[in-house]
């Protein structure tokens, strides 16, 4: 189920400039339980699928802001320039091909309707 739903995800998202899913290792047995993204206008685009009843999460803080780990930003470079802009996208056991097409379709409204690549349908 994790498996499909991110390849649904990796589908309906393709192309569209301004979101970009992080990459699992499926073929190597990788299985992402959330589907994790980096997004531009990330707090916008989060209250524009909150505002259509899709619940995204923003990621955790690194680590190293921690009290108990404190370290500077420079140490870590990149979770500190990702993390402004990374969260999950509605990630339910549950979910359905469709459910997660329409929170593409709305995604790709939200960064001006970039177009659908024609792709064939995966299970």
């Amino acid at each position: 189920v994790s498996q499909s739903r991110y390849r649904w995800y990796r589908e309906g998202l393709a192309g569209c400039r301004g979101m970009r899913l992080l990459p699992f290792d499926l073929k190597g047995g990788e299985v992402p339980l959330w589907t994790d993204a980096v997004a531009e206008r990330r707090n916008e685009l989060t209250a524009y699928l909150l505002a259509r009843g899709m619940e995204c999460r923003h990621f955790w803080h690194p680590l190293h802001r921690q009290n108990l780990y404190r370290k500077s930003d420079g140490n870590y470079p990149i979770s500190s320039s990702i993390v402004p802009q990374a969260l999950w996208l509605p990630s339910a056991f549950q979910m359905q091909r469709d459910e997660v097409l329409s929170v593409c379709t709305a995604i790709r409204e939200f960064y001006g309707g970039c177009r659908m690549l024609s792709r064939r349908r995966s299970a």
